[in-house]
């Protein structure tokens, strides 16, 4: 399921740290399923 903008800020008072960790998470993630696909 496709996450709206908001979804990435659903946190009250997000720090750049925690925003951070989410990208790699979800960078990591679909790197690992294109590759899959692939």
């Amino acid at each position: 399921s496709a996450k709206s903008l908001s979804d990435l800020f659903d946190v009250e008072n997000p720090s750049s740290e925690s925003i951070e960790k989410y990208l790699e998470e979800k960078i990591e993630f679909w790197i690992n399923k294109l590759m899959v696909k692939n």
